[in-house]
């Protein structure tokens, strides 16, 4: 677990490296106008929180037409327009064209699927749309007790209610 999160580190900070590299040379490229490249940077990071909010908004109602995956990588095109760089902001921004969501929906679908199982189990085992669930180890509504003993060895209690004397008013 240890090696995967070195593995993870290394990336990070392999893909940081190529986004000062690419900001460099368009800087220079550009007559060392690096004070432009910076705040189009800054500009596309704006654009891309408003987009990611925009497209986040879309997700439940994308979820009822059974079209997470598509969303999925709206969603994540626009967290790559957030993040300050180049390479990020132009991945993202290929992300935003639908044919490119076509091709990457199935592989979203089951990403954005396994998020949604993890958060429901994290809240109780209540998936949407579904009957709902026992959570974690059988706990449902009385922690301890397996769903087959919540009827078993309990006492019953047969009442009916009572309506109050008029009377005494």
């Amino acid at each position: 677990m240890k090696a995967l999160g070195c593995v993870m580190l290394l990336i990070v900070l392999g893909f940081i490296a190529l986004e000062i590299w690419v900001y460099i040379l368009v800087s220079e490229a550009l007559d060392d106008q690096w004070l432009g490249v910076a705040l189009a940077i800054i500009a596309s990071s704006f654009f891309g929180f408003k987009l990611m909010r925009y497209q986040a908004s879309k997700m439940p109602e994308k979820l009822m037409q059974n079209k997470m995956g598509q969303q999925g990588v709206a969603v994540f095109g626009a967290v790559l327009i957030f993040f300050p760089g180049l390479v990020s902001t132009s991945f993202g921004m290929l992300l935003q064209l639908p044919p490119i969501q076509h091709i990457f929906a199935g592989i979203s679908a089951k990403v954005v699927a396994s998020m949604i199982k993890i958060a429901a189990e994290k809240m109780g085992g209540q998936m949407p749309g579904g009957m709902g669930g026992m959570g974690p180890m059988g706990a449902g509504p009385f922690p301890g007790m397996q769903p087959d003993q919540q009827m078993r060895g309990g006492k019953v209690y047969d009442a009916e209610a009572e309506k109050p004397d008029e009377k005494l008013n």
